[in-house]
């Protein structure tokens, strides 16, 4: 009987540090370039946007800059400044900026905490 309990103790052990070794591998920090990922055409305040926009230059630009600390993230934000497109979309406040876009047949969303000063803009 004790060494049942052995054994099921030992499994317990090894299932939770495989589940904590999972959600860190899912949550850990990631660099992704999104230039790679930004539709020549974008909506923003209504509009559609191209590449020859100041405001899609300035995304493009954010995002070379901006690499690197991105994050996994599973919950829902309330829009404020959002770019969107068929598959691509982010949303914009003072201290950082969300991204869901699609990466094959599913959409993925990241987060990262960064100055997006330049960035936020009032629609008229």
């Amino acid at each position: 009987m004790a060494r049942v309990l052995k054994i099921i103790g030992g499994l317990l052990l090894a299932l939770i540090i495989l589940s904590i070794a999972i959600v860190l591998y899912i949550f850990r920090a990631q660099t992704i370039d999104f230039t790679n990922y930004m539709p020549p055409k974008i909506e923003f305040c209504g509009e559609e946007i191209t590449t020859e926009h100041i405001e899609h230059k300035k995304l493009t630009a954010w995002f070379k800059a901006n690499q690197k600390g991105w994050e996994f993230s599973p919950v829902s934000y309330v829009p404020n400044y959002i770019y969107s497109s068929s598959d691509f979309r982010v949303i914009i406040d003072e201290t950082g900026m969300v991204v869901s876009y699609k990466e094959g047949t599913n959409f993925q969303q990241v987060t990262k905490t960064a100055n997006t000063n330049g960035l936020v803009s009032k629609c008229d």
